[in-house]
């Protein structure tokens, strides 16, 4: 077959496939909060729940994109939040942790700290864990939203905890890995890297997984704190992922 004759082929080949691949990332719907919007959405139950900086925090139809509801905090929401028992945790700039009733958007507690909560809460055995500018670390009760315990690192915490086999892990501005004791708080170990940590730990296989400004991707034992270091970008981020 002559090359114009293959080429010609291609170009029609092309000409069929392209539509196909641009039909696959068409917008099906979008909608405009106040201002911008930095923490990742949630879905549960056929809702999608996330925060906006314009204050609000919203509740939108998986679906359509039609807003249910939306609730109003102090200030910014950076926080993503976290369902549990038809319940919707999350934070606010405004020195917050708030949870509402996940069907309503009505508030059911609110807790303060003494500073901003960019730290994304995370649900284990009945309490919630997060972090605040505070520089504490802090375990509620997730019914009632009483306090249980808060330990207080040397900077504050920006990075989202993790709970795996009753051990709570986060990192902060101080440098430090945490892990600690998620019944008590009593602090098992920490470890400093090179930088601050504003990345949020992952667990998997019994490691700690988490990135730190100084450029390195961790990988460190859950029970011990033996680390390794990779090489990679520096990391940020406010998610978290659980492993039961």
């Amino acid at each position: 077959m002559k090359m114009k004759s293959i080429l010609k082929l291609f170009v029609i080949f092309l000409s069929l496939i392209l539509p196909l691949h641009a039909k696959v990332s068409k917008v099906l719907w979008s909608i405009k909060t106040g201002k911008e919007i930095d923490g990742s959405p949630c879905i549960w139950d056929g809702k999608v729940y996330f925060g906006s900086k314009d204050s609000f925090f919203y509740c939108v139809d998986a679906i359509s994109g039609k807003i249910i509801w939306k609730t109003e905090t102090g200030t910014w929401v950076d926080s993503s939040p976290c369902i549990w028992d038809g319940k919707v945790y999350f934070g606010s700039r405004d020195s917050y942790l708030y949870c509402l009733d996940a069907a309503t958007g009505e508030i059911i507690w609110k807790f303060q700290t003494a500073d901003d909560i960019n730290s994304s809460p995370c649900i284990w055995d009945g309490k919630v864990y997060f972090g605040s500018y505070d520089k504490n670390i802090y375990c509620l009760d997730a019914i009632s939203g009483d306090f249980v315990w808060s330990i207080k690192a040397d900077h504050f915490i920006y990075s989202s905890p993790c709970v795996w086999d009753g051990k709570v892990y986060f990192g902060s501005y101080d440098k430090n890995i945490y892990c600690l004791d998620a019944i008590s708080g009593n602090t098992f170990w920490k470890l400093k890297t090179g930088d601050k940590i504003a990345s949020s730990p992952c667990i998997w296989d019994g490691k700690v997984y988490f990135g730190s400004d100084d450029g390195k991707l961790y990988c460190i034992d859950a029970g011990t704190p033996g680390m390794k270091g990779v090489s990679f970008p520096s990391i940020s981020g406010m998610d978290t992922m659980i492993e039961k």
